[in-house]
């Protein structure tokens, strides 16, 4: 009786250990795109969050007009689809503080890609929310 109960102490107590370590390993698959899935793994929790955000959050996508001064932003290579973009898959990530623009291509778009700074201030705007 006393090793039974033994065992499913340790048993129990195993169990919650490994739920109590386990890292939140849900994320967005268009991480993917840069960082492998072991990589992912490894990431704390707060990191995966982060880089979650930062996909979904972290750029933005407009329409440059005709009348809008484009001398100072640099042109990338760009042929996809504008609304499937994933700026990991191009390369982008955030600088810690400075924003970057780019046109993408001859799409007619560009896209801003968020500071470290602007992202972590949005992070917590909305998580305030």
């Amino acid at each position: 009786m006393k090793n039974t109960l033994l065992v499913l102490t340790v048993v129990v107590m195993s169990s919650i250990w490994s739920l109590a370590t386990a890292q939140n390993t849900d994320f967005d698959s268009r991480l993917l795109a840069k960082f492998s899935e072991k990589e992912l793994k490894a990431m704390s929790a707060d990191e995966v969050d982060y880089w979650n955000f930062f996909i979904k959050e972290g750029f933005e996508v407009f329409q440059i007009t005709k009348d809008s001064d484009q001398s100072d932003i640099e042109v990338m290579e760009f042929d996809g689809d504008v609304s499937a973009i994933n700026p990991l898959a191009l390369g982008l990530t955030p600088k810690e503080n400075s924003v970057q623009t780019f046109k993408l291509g001859n799409s007619g778009y560009g896209i801003m890609i968020l500071s470290v700074e602007k992202l972590n201030a949005r992070m917590k705007r909305l998580q305030k929310d």
